[in-house]
């Protein structure tokens, strides 16, 4: 695990690194923090009830506030029936509720709830919670050079 973050940080360092051997290397280095602590993500999912594709609406809500059925299936990248199914699984669990768009009665208009938002952070504190042993692993150095090297993917540090 280690290795992983030190070639990540390594080619990080390189002055001349193709985006696909960044791409492998950065995907090497989350398949092994997901193989260490990984399995308690996708417990959570398990526990919450929840599929993939439900948490990434959640997620997408979350960050967006309110927005239209069809704007999140856009950019989700999802079918308009996927995204409408996935909503209706959320809001009859009471984490998403939906309304009326009062500019176009055709339009519905989903947001998240309170529930949905704990659970949003949940998965979230799970996510940061498999990456931390690998993080630890880290010198203080390394650590510093990695957070300059994911500053501008991530400025303010939230996922």
């Amino acid at each position: 695990m280690v290795a992983c973050a030190r070639a990540i940080i390594a080619c990080v360092q390189a002055t001349s690194v193709t985006p696909r051997e960044l791409a492998v290397r950065l995907t090497a280095v989350i398949h092994q923090a997901m193989s260490v602590s990984g399995g308690d993500v996708v417990a959570l999912f398990e526990e919450l009830g929840l599929t993939i594709t439900q948490v990434k609406l959640l997620n997408h809500l979350a960050a967006a506030g309110e927005i239209n059925v069809k704007s999140l299936s856009e950019s989700m990248h999802l079918s308009l029936p996927g995204t409408s199914r996935a909503a209706d699984a959320l809001i009859r669990r009471g984490l998403v509720e939906r309304r009326e768009d009062p500019a176009d009665r055709r339009s519905k208009l989903l947001t998240i709830t309170p529930a949905g938002r704990e659970a949003a952070g949940r998965i979230a504190a799970a996510r940061v919670d498999a990456f931390e042993p690998l993080m630890a692993s880290l010198t203080d150095e390394q650590r510093a050079a990695l957070v300059a090297a994911l500053a501008p993917l991530a400025p303010d540090g939230t996922p």
